[in-house]
């Protein structure tokens, strides 16, 4: 039983009933496993306070999946600031990353990175990526 209770809070299979065709056409493919590169990225973004944790990102920055834009706005607020701590603003926080070669269309996130919308996981992972390369000597 405790066991069976561990494997149910991690959401785990405890018992398998084949599918139909049909059923698992329809199902929506679970997110992949974040690679290490990712995992290794979120570490640094973690360090350096960028983020608070990264299940989220890890979760969701990924091809396929997608990232809230309001917490999207927040993390290129923060990446910014580690380069210009006076950057306040969406706006300011762009210009800052685009002149760090972070991303190299600032229109894609000041349409997206707003509440309400989303971003491409794989656009987000591309971005955090790019910020952690700069961070190395």
């Amino acid at each position: 039983a405790p066991l069976r209770d561990l494997l149910l809070k991690e959401n785990q299979i405890l018992l398998y009933a084949k599918s139909t065709a049909k059923s698992a056409a329809s199902a929506k493919p679970a997110a992949a496993p974040p690679n290490e590169q990712l995992v290794a990225d979120m570490k640094a973004l973690v360090e350096r306070r960028i983020v608070d944790a990264g299940d989220y990102w890890l979760q969701n920055a990924q091809k396929g999946r997608s990232c809230e834009g309001a917490l999207v706005a927040g993390l290129l607020l923060n990446m910014a600031r580690h380069f210009d701590p006076a950057a306040e603003s969406a706006d300011a926080a762009l210009q800052v990353l685009a002149g760090r070669k972070v991303f190299s269309s600032p229109d894609y996130w000041r349409e997206h990175a707003v509440p309400d919308r989303k971003c491409s996981g794989d656009n987000v992972r591309a971005i955090i990526r790019n910020f952690v390369r700069q961070l190395k000597p």
